[in-house]
């Protein structure tokens, strides 16, 4: 199947949600036109179906210059709608630390992970297992969560 539109809405008038489904991928998008500019995509959410009814949040992205003004929170609340719409399950992995690209010191690494965790658990995801205080702290660990 190739691009196929599930959903199209607005968030405000010059905002466009969107999701897409290609393959057994799902994108969530929104798009807004700036003061003067043309339409661009501001925030967006990948997701993977592996099986019916399991879905694997892969990214979740929002331009920096548009960033607190509220566009993950819709997107991740679209998603759990189409999750509750589907009474299907998540799963995402809060990253360990990468090298390359842009290098994180150790310190602001870990202080943005506990805030992906907390943030991902404001939707209602859990860790999927319980993690020492010393796996949470280790650079290395992935972090996996889950939203039944």
């Amino acid at each position: 199947m190739g691009k196929e539109t599930l959903f199209k809405g607005r968030k405000s008038l010059n905002d466009i949600l969107r999701v897409v489904k290609r393959r057994d991928s799902y994108f969530f998008t929104i798009s807004t036109v700036p003061a003067g500019k043309r339409r661009k995509i501001v925030a967006r959410l990948e997701v993977d179906e592996f099986t019916l009814g399991l879905y694997k949040l892969f990214k979740i992205y929002v331009d920096p210059d548009f960033r607190n003004k509220g566009y993950g929170k819709t997107l991740m609340n679209k998603f759990l709608d189409f999750l509750d719409e589907r009474n299907a399950i998540a799963t995402l992995v809060v990253k360990p630390f990468e090298k390359g690209g842009k290098e994180l010191l150790r310190r602001e690494f870990l202080e943005r992970r506990k805030g992906l965790i907390e943030w991902y658990s404001n939707f209602g995801f859990k860790l999927l297992k319980p993690y020492t205080e010393r796996q949470l702290n280790h650079v290395n660990t992935g972090i996996r969560m889950i939203r039944r």
